[in-house]
């Protein structure tokens, strides 16, 4: 079926230049024959050419064979009536007539081997037609007159034509055939890698939910403000590898190279901060020193996506820690006009001349012995301009009369400055004292995490490892809200859900589904994608509280 809707696809989409070519060789043929005879053969393959295609469309031969015998047998009257219509020509004696004949059927068969052979037995039925055509008017031609020698000569000539066209029928046809299954096989291992791609991604979900979660309740409850801002660290860049599972869920923007830019109002400084903190380490590591450097005239808030930025700023910062070597590394931010600049400077051996605009294609390194895989500034440079903005690597610093290699590489990344939208009246954070919350989850890390962030919030946290102990729970405990994860063994989560509400009908509490993908039917409450985080939860658990009251 498949191989025939391909074979539809491609004379649909040939029709209309295959048609304007059919018009001007009949024209031609005026030249020889009758305008009635003309118009007689131009109609026939009009007509089978229009039902053959009618035929083709949907065709299953599995389900209709009648059709599909039909379908051939049209197609072979198509090829007769074509090659009937130049056939007539050879009989007309005139220099050209036959030469005309000649390239018509020559025509045909080429058509025959080409555009009529992705499904093999159209090809074969059209060559027949063609060939019966151009033999037996070969025959009947020469017979009359007695000429056998010629008659012998032409035959022997036809058929070595024939023959070829058919051996290159079957040719085309393997041929054809290979990269259909080139294309399966191919299809196929896509397929695998997404599967795999998605198993991994929901499996990493569940200690990245754990690694957000704790950690974010030990930042909510460090006593000091530098255990503070180490936790903090931490959660946000749990919460990045998050947003990058998001986006290796998302398979077809990233083969096509369509990272979403999701820009918000960020916290500019703070997230410039950030992204030195988290290289802090490393630098004191390398005995290198990080200077920071914000321009009075920086905007503290900015409309950006604070994950894209800070991906950039990491890239840039681990570059400068890779071939910085030693001294001092400079970051500086500033605004100039309707954009931001950030710049990072070091004090390493430079950037070859050769190397200047290439460190910013794929895999190509300032190094040959430098770590990492040379993918870094690429990125950055992909997603800033995606930002609308750039990353280049600025003219080299020189002292009077120096190399200029060996002052080290100031790299500059620039994004449009655009001002946040005004911000809504913040609504205080609500606590839900006394709210009774199931959460059910076949993992218990995932219990926990949940369960964690409930008591931060001031609720109770009720716990139930599947879909019969969460029944089993309700009817006990008789819970505010449920939580429930979509994807567990034995009773899925929107099973147990229609369950719940078989047995409690009206009484059912407001169910939120849970899960690392997709939203789920309807029938649910409320939807929380997976890692959770204190603000997710609390605002899919705000409306619920509203109901209640």
């Amino acid at each position: 079926m498949g191989e025939i809707r391909h074979q539809y696809d491609v004379l649909s989409r040939f029709a209309l230049r295959r048609r304007a070519l059919v018009t001007l060789a009949f024209g031609l043929g005026l030249a020889y024959q009758p305008l009635w005879i003309t118009l007689v053969f131009f109609a026939l393959d009009v007509i089978f050419d229009f039902a053959t295609l009618r035929l083709l469309r949907d065709l299953n031969p599995s389900e209709t064979p009648g059709r599909y015998l039909w379908a051939l047998v049209v197609n072979m009257g198509l090829s007769t009536s074509f090659t009937a219509f130049p056939a007539l020509s050879w009989l007309v004696d005139a220099p050209l007539a036959k030469a005309y004949a000649l390239a018509l059927v020559l025509i045909a068969l080429i058509h025959h081997s080409t555009l009529r052979n992705v499904h093999r037995p159209l090809s074969s039925s059209a060559s027949l037609g063609t060939s019966v055509v151009a033999l037996g008017v070969n025959t009947w031609a020469w017979a009359r007159v007695g000429d056998w020698e010629t008659l012998a000569v032409t035959t022997l000539s036809l058929g070595a034509a024939i023959y070829y066209a058919l051996l290159t029928i079957e040719a085309m046809h393997r041929l054809q055939a290979d990269l259909r299954h080139e294309r399966e096989v191919a299809a196929h291992a896509n397929k695998a890698k997404t599967r795999f791609v998605a198993q991994l991604s929901h499996e990493l979900r569940t200690p990245l939910n754990a690694i957000i979660g704790l950690s974010e309740a030990e930042r909510m409850t460090a006593p000091d403000a530098e255990a503070k801002a180490r936790m903090a660290v931490l959660v946000q860049s749990a919460r990045d590898l998050g947003d990058l599972l998001e986006d290796i869920l998302d398979l077809s923007a990233i083969e096509a190279e369509a990272l979403a830019i999701r820009p918000q109002t960020i916290d500019l400084h703070g997230q410039i901060r950030c992204a030195v903190q988290l290289f802090g380490r490393q630098f004191e590591d390398h005995g290198m020193q990080l200077d920071l450097d914000l321009a009075p005239d920086l905007p503290e808030k900015a409309w950006a996506d604070g994950k894209r930025l800070r991906q950039c700023l990491s890239n840039m910062l681990s570059n400068a820690v890779k071939y910085g070597q030693s001294g001092q590394v400079r970051m500086e931010a500033g605004l100039a006009g309707n954009h931001l600049w950030i710049k990072v400077s070091d004090h390493g051996p430079g950037v070859p001349e050769a190397l200047r605009e290439r460190i910013f294609e794929p895999f190509v390194r300032g190094q040959e012995l430098a770590p990492g895989t040379g993918l870094g500034l690429s990125i950055s440079r992909m997603l800033a301009r995606r930002m609308g903005g750039d990353l280049v690597l600025l003219p080299a610093r020189t002292e009077s009369g120096s190399d200029p290699q060996g002052e080290g590489a100031q790299f500059l990344l620039t994004l449009p400055y655009i001002q946040p939208p005004a911000e809504a009246p913040t609504v205080p954070h609500l606590r839900f004292d006394g709210l009774r919350v199931l959460v059910v989850d076949d993992i218990a890390t995932n219990r926990l995490v949940a369960a964690t962030y409930l008591r931060l919030l001031g609720a109770e946290a009720l716990q139930a490892p599947d879909g019969q102990a969460a029944r089993q729970m309700v009817r006990e405990a008789r819970p505010d809200v449920i939580l429930m994860d979509l994807l567990m063994p034995g009773l899925s989560g929107a099973e147990t859900r229609d369950l719940l509400a078989k047995d409690l009908g009206a009484d059912l509490p407001p169910v939120i589904a849970v899960s690392a993908e997709a939203a789920p039917r309807g029938g649910f409450d409320g939807h929380l994608v997976k890692p959770l985080t204190l603000e997710k939860l609390r605002e899919a658990l705000t409306p619920c509280v509203a109901a209640l009251q």
